[in-house]
């Protein structure tokens, strides 16, 4: 309940959706804590305290000029492929440089009483770390036109090649090749627009996600295992032999042509994210691992399981089961379906703990399927599906999150009560 609320309140809080990318809360928390540790260090402390600030910003200074001597050394005994020692030094120098007039400003700030020598003081300073970032990394993004990042430019550019697939989040999707995207790595173009305009053409890295175009693999950080498993099979595949049927069950409908990669073909045999009617084949790992890859594996009649469930699924192949209405949100699938034997349903979207499935109303099991999908065996005379997203561990830990800042924010405010009390207790011993 929480999280989606929050996700309504705050919609950019869903991006953090993988465990690496809370690091950017940290990233936001650094600068918020120097401020609050050159706030304390320009406040009236002991000469003792006064001593031991100096000595630390004295250390920290030479710990962080040792390692920009290093880094320069190492560019000139070991450089790399294209890198000017010259660029190195000079860009060292001026790391170094404006490190000892940042920490002087914050030694210099200490010894200032005045409102207007801590005023001037304080805006040198931020002067000075805002220059420190801005000539770090020169023009490392060089600036494009901001139309080349307008949403569509690839749905347009498929229309004028004749492409017109129903590629959209829970349906189809699209894949880029080994071949073609080894090119894109290889290849640049000297004008940064054009090179950038061909990348997104070619879609890619994340350059899909400004057309809303799902793609088989997706652009993150983090990766389930299974899902990089089955990856690598259709990635690395021989291109005299590609991993078509695979391809199909990923509902892979435009890719690349082998001749010009600017140029999206279709694929008509694509199938739809969720399909019914299979009947399952159970197999270990490697043995699933190998079926998908086989030339006579068919996605539409078979579906692999994992052997331990071969007591508890029963389902048969049935070609007259069909999906009749389908809805698909952020974290749930609604489906209406009409079968009259034991069957399965399977959807080509990554297996994990969290979904949950209830078939008529009655909480059913989510199967791990073909390696790494989803896969809900139907009972006879099946109607209605749902599958949800519910994450207990992530409400879990928000519980957990949430409960320690409102403990943390009640200490805070004893602890400021009593140092209050402890002010007035003194006041008063005084008098």
């Amino acid at each position: 309940f929480f999280y989606p609320t929050l996700r309504k309140i705050f919609p950019p809080i869903g991006f953090f959706r993988y465990p690496v990318k809370f690091v950017l809360l940290a990233t936001f928390c650094f600068p918020l804590l120097a401020a609050f540790a050159v706030a304390r260090m320009t406040q009236e402390i002991s000469r003792e305290d006064a001593r031991r600030v100096s000595r630390a910003t004295i250390a920290l200074a030479v710990a962080f000029t040792a390692a920009v001597a290093a880094i320069v050394w190492c560019s000139y005994h070991v450089p790399l492929r294209g890198e000017p020692f010259t660029a190195s030094w000079q860009h060292g120098a001026g790391r170094v440089a404006f490190l000892a007039a940042i920490l002087g400003l914050v030694l210099v700030l200490r010894h200032r009483t005045t409102t207007a020598q801590r005023l001037g003081l304080a805006l040198a300073l931020v002067l000075a770390v805002a220059f420190d970032g801005l000539t770090h990394t020169n023009e490392q993004n060089p600036g494009i036109k901001p139309d080349l990042y307008a949403p569509g430019l690839l749905r347009e550019h498929w229309k004028q090649n004749g492409l017109d697939a129903e590629i959209a989040p829970g349906g189809l999707r699209a894949w880029t090749p080994r071949p073609a995207y080894e090119e894109l790595l290889r290849r640049m173009v000297s004008d940064a627009g054009n090179d950038y305009l061909c990348h997104r053409l070619a879609q890619f890295a994340d350059s899909h996600l400004l057309d809303g175009i799902p793609f088989a693999d997706g652009f993150y950080s983090l990766y389930l295992m299974e899902h990089h498993q089955i990856w690598s099979l259709i990635y690395f595949a021989p291109t005299n032999r590609p991993a078509e049927a695979l391809l199909d069950f990923l509902g892979v409908a435009a890719m690349p042509a082998a001749t010009n990669i600017f140029h999206w073909q279709p694929r008509p045999s694509a199938m739809p994210l969720v399909t019914i009617g299979q009947a399952p084949a159970f197999a270990d790992e490697d043995a699933t691992l190998t079926g998908l890859r086989a030339a006579d594996f068919n996605p539409r009649e078979k579906v692999f399981l994992p052997p331990e469930l071969k007591r508890a699924v029963h389902a048969v192949r049935e070609p007259a089961a069909r999906i009749v209405s389908q809805s698909f949100a952020a974290e749930r699938i609604e489906l209406a379906v009409e079968t009259t034997e034991p069957t399965m349903l399977v959807v080509a979207q990554s297996f994990h703990p969290a979904w949950r499935a209830t078939v008529d109303g009655q909480p059913t099991r989510v199967l791990r399927a073909n390696h790494g999908f989803q896969a809900v065996a139907l009972p006879p005379r099946a109607h209605r599906v749902t599958l949800v997203y519910e994450d207990e561990f992530f409400r879990a830990g928000m519980s957990v999150t949430l409960f320690s800042a409102l403990v943390d924010r009640k200490s805070t405010r004893l602890n400021s009560s009593h140092g209050y009390i402890s002010y007035a207790v003194f006041c008063l011993k005084k008098k």
